[in-house]
């Protein structure tokens, strides 16, 4: 069994660990293009070695390259997600670890370290800070409504939402807010497994799903070989499926 009191200290000692880098660290580009910092490895290296003293037998899968098999759980961290916001000294990023057993995500631990809260998803409930959170059971969407979207998704899609599209850097981050109701959905155009595996529990646990663009529920079962570009995605509440993907067109 998983002990959560300490996979939410490891987080949370994680994200002061970021802080100390926070606005002094250097940064440069993946070969997929995208941005690391020191701060992403070193919150890896501490996540990584944590999890192995305290559970050798699990394994590990983390965005900047740990890759340990095991024979129980799986650990799959995002150190840093919202590299960008990172690098720009904006509050928007976190980090988040994913915990699947029996090929499904069954925790998920988000830490925001710039605002700090903590989004927890453990049997059957999320949790944002001390409250349980859940999506309205009735959503509406209108012009007060958000969409939180990818950045360069306006490369890739038309929109006729009625309401706000933001992009906040981190599509973790999105999935969290739409879990809390603060979001009516969220679009995510290339994410990997690092960017579900957390918030997939946390959505569904609060009564939201992730749907194909097809509007066909995408489901997690064996996902754990398919580390890159899983999408493009969407998270929101049953009831509003049909008219969010009603309102985002691919271009071309």
């Amino acid at each position: 069994m998983i002990d959560k009191r300490l996979a939410t200290e490891w987080i949370e000692n994680a994200g002061r660990m970021a802080l100390r880098f926070f606005r002094q660290t250097s940064s440069w580009q993946k070969a997929d293009g995208s941005l690391v910092t020191e701060a992403d490895k070193a919150v890896e290296d501490y996540l990584v070695n944590r999890i192995r003293a305290q559970y050798p037998h699990h394994g590990i899968i983390s965005e900047e390259g740990t890759r340990i098999q095991g024979e129980e759980a799986t650990w799959v961290i995002d150190p840093l997600d919202g590299t960008q916001a990172y690098v720009m000294g904006l509050p928007t990023w976190c980090i988040s670890m994913g915990i699947v057993n029996e090929e499904q995500p069954v925790h998920g631990i988000v830490y925001l370290p710039m605002t700090r809260e903590i989004i927890v998803s453990w049997q059957e409930e999320t949790i944002w800070n001390d409250k349980r959170i859940h999506v309205p059971e009735n959503p509406r969407v209108d012009a007060d409504s958000i969409l939180c979207v990818s950045m360069r998704t306006h490369q890739a899609y038309d929109f006729s939402f009625p309401g706000q599209i933001l992009s906040l850097g981190s599509g973790i981050v999105h999935n969290c807010l739409v879990a809390r109701g603060s979001a009516s959905g969220a679009l995510m155009l290339n994410p990997c497994i690092w960017d579900v595996a957390a918030a997939y529990p946390i959505l569904q646990n609060a009564g939201a799903d992730v749907y194909q663009m097809d509007g066909k529920p995408w489901r997690w079962e064996n996902r754990l070989n398919d580390n890159y570009r899983i999408g493009p995605l969407i998270a929101c509440h049953p009831r509003i499926k049909k008219h969010l993907l009603s309102a985002i067109v691919p271009r071309g």
